[in-house]
């Protein structure tokens, strides 16, 4: 499943921008005995719930919107830690440890909110894999965007900041433990520093 970010238009361009949308997923109506059929009838059972009130790939996706907004509006550590198990997370960029554990993720949250003042993360190309029972698979990638100071905010002479912008992959082994979503390994990886930090 591929949830793509896109911006709204307006006036007199929404219909002719509609018009334009890729429309590759419409199909014609296939006959009970053809190898399409039995290829719609697969996408059925894949999203059949063994339980409807169980989390699926839109709960998934929406968790994925929620963490990214709540970076934006900078909530605190302890938001994000609940979604982390204390004994049993990795929190990796590029190989290279970011967190292992609560405390640390914390340091790791302060440090950055030491050095940039706003940031906003443009998810993009969502695949989402797996089922409630088995755990999830989330691969996606984000435009991050935002601004950079190299002396800590609290100084006052920080000076101006510097913008970056960069693609990163993110790739998520996630859980749902009945009332929230644990996520139980965290990859980045950067794809592309347009503007480095």
């Amino acid at each position: 499943m591929k949830q793509k970010s896109s911006n709204k238009q307006t006036g007199d361009n929404k219909s002719s921008s509609a018009n334009n949308q890729d429309k590759s997923f419409l199909t014609a109506p296939v006959a009970s005995d053809s190898p399409e059929f039995s290829a719609a009838l697969r996408q059925v059972v894949r999203y059949h719930p063994a339980d409807i009130k169980a989390p699926n790939h839109n709960d998934v996706i929406s968790f994925i919107h929620s963490w990214f907004a709540s970076f934006d509006h900078i909530e605190p550590a302890e938001f994000f830690l609940a979604h982390f198990d204390d004994a049993d997370m990795t929190y990796n960029m590029d190989g290279q440890v970011l967190a292992h554990n609560h405390q640390s993720f914390r340091d790791w949250f302060d440090d950055a909110l030491t050095h940039i003042p706003w940031d906003y993360h443009d998810i993009l190309d969502t695949t989402v894999t797996g089922t409630f029972q088995t755990g999830w698979t989330a691969e996606f990638f984000i435009r991050h965007v935002g601004e950079w100071h190299d002396k800590p905010l609290s100084d006052s002479d920080t000076g101006p900041g510097r913008p970056f912008n960069r693609i990163i992959r993110v790739n998520w082994k996630l859980e749902h433990d009945g009332d929230k979503f644990i996520i139980r390994r965290y990859e980045l990886s950067m794809v592309q520093n347009i503007i480095p930090q």
